[in-house]
C-alpha cells in the first residue's frame, strides 16, 4: 500500500522524466539513423519548440499563473488577458514558422506551433488546478511522442518528412481534449476588469522581458552556432549540448513543477527553499563534471558519434 501511495503522490514526476528521458534519448538516437541534412532539420525544429515551450506566449501564460484566482476548483481570469495571448501565440508561430519554413511547410509549421503553446498555456492552467498528473501528460505528449516517432522510422513504418504532421495531429488531440474538459466542467470563468490595464500590461511586460533574456540564455548558443557555422558543426553542438544541458533541465523542471502553486496556496520560506536548489545545484555540476572526465577520458562521447567542432569545420 505505501508503494502505491508513493507511485500515486509521485506519478506526475515519472511522466516528467517519462517526457525529458524520451526527447534526450529522441536526440540522441535520431543522430545514427538521419542524414546530416534531416538531422539539421530535426535540430532546428526541436530548438524552436524548445523556445515556444517558455517564450511563445510572450509572458501572457506566467500573468494567468500571478493573476488568476482559484476557488472551489475554478480559475478566475481578466478577459483582457486571453485576449493578449491569443496575439502573442500568432505573433510567435508565425514567425517561428517562417524561420523553419525552408525546411517544412509554412502552414503546417504555424499550426503545429500555435499548437505547441497552447498546450503550455493549457498545461499551466491545469497546474493552478492542482491536476498535476494531466498537466504533465499534456506537457509531455509531443516529447513522448518522439521517441515513438523513432521507433516507427526505424522499422520503416514513417518517414521522417512527417514529423511535423505527427507531431501536429498528437498535440492537438491532447490540447482538444483539455479544452472539452475545461468547458464542459466550466473549469474557467472570465471577468471584465478584474484589474487595470496597468497592472496586467505592467505585468506582461515584465514576463516578456524575462523570458526573452532566459530563452536566449536557454537556446540563444544554439541560433548563433546555426547562423554562423556549418549543419555539421550545428548538428554536433546540438547532440552535445542535449547530453549535458539534459540532467540540469530535468533539474529546473522538478524544482518549478509544484512550487508555484504551492506559494500560491501555502506558507513558503522562499530563502531556505533557494538555499537548497543552490546547493544541489552546485553538488550536482560537480558530480557531472567528473563523470564527464571519465566518458570522456574512455572515448565514449567519440563512440556515440560526437566530433569535435573543429574537425566538422574543415
Amino acid at each position: 500500500m505505501t508503494g502505491i501511495r508513493l507511485l500515486n503522490n509521485h506519478f506526475s514526476l515519472l511522466v516528467m522524466l517519462l517526457g525529458s528521458a524520451s526527447v534526450f534519448l529522441s536526440n540522441i538516437l535520431f543522430k545514427d539513423i538521419l542524414s546530416l541534412d534531416q538531422y539539421y532539420k530535426y535540430s532546428i525544429l526541436i530548438t524552436l519548440i524548445s523556445i515556444l515551450n517558455s517564450f511563445g506566449a510572450f509572458g501572457t501564460d506566467q500573468v494567468i499563473l500571478r493573476l488568476s484566482k482559484i476557488k472551489n476548483q475554478k480559475i478566475k481570469i481578466d478577459t483582457k488577458v486571453p485576449l493578449i495571448a491569443f496575439f502573442s501565440i500568432l505573433i510567435s508561430a508565425v514567425f517561428a514558422a517562417l524561420y523553419l519554413n525552408q525546411n517544412f511547410n509554412f502552414f503546417l509549421n504555424a499550426v503545429f506551433f500555435i499548437g505547441i503553446i497552447l498546450c503550455m498555456l493549457l498545461y499551466n492552467i491545469l497546474r493552478l488546478l492542482s491536476l498535476f498528473v494531466f498537466a504533465q501528460l499534456l506537457n509531455n505528449t509531443w516529447k513522448i511522442s518522439l521517441i515513438f516517432f523513432f521507433i516507427m522510422c526505424l522499422i520503416n513504418f514513417q518517414n521522417f518528412d512527417n514529423l511535423v504532421v505527427y507531431l501536429c495531429f498528437m498535440v492537438w488531440f491532447f490540447n482538444l481534449l483539455v479544452v472539452v474538459f475545461l468547458i464542459i466542467l466550466k473549469k474557467i470563468l472570465f471577468e471584465k476588469n478584474m484589474y487595470s490595464n496597468k497592472t496586467i500590461f505592467g505585468y506582461t511586460f515584465y514576463y516578456f522581458i524575462s523570458l526573452l533574456g532566459l530563452s536566449f540564455l536557454a537556446q540563444g548558443d544554439r541560433l548563433m552556432i546555426e547562423a554562423f557555422f556549418t549543419k555539421e558543426s550545428f548538428n554536433n553542438y546540438f547532440y552535445l549540448s542535449s547530453i549535458f544541458v539534459f540532467p540540469f533541465s530535468l533539474l529546473q523542471s522538478y524544482v518549478g513543477f509544484k512550487e508555484l502553486v504551492k506559494m500560491k496556496t501555502l506558507k513558503t520560506n522562499l530563502r531556505r527553499l533557494s538555499y537548497r536548489v543552490a546547493k544541489f545545484s552546485v553538488l550536482f555540476s560537480l558530480g557531472l563534471l567528473t563523470v564527464t572526465y571519465f566518458v570522456s577520458s574512455i572515448g565514449f562521447l567519440t563512440a556515440c558519434g560526437y566530433r569535435p567542432l573543429r574537425q566538422a569545420t574543415h
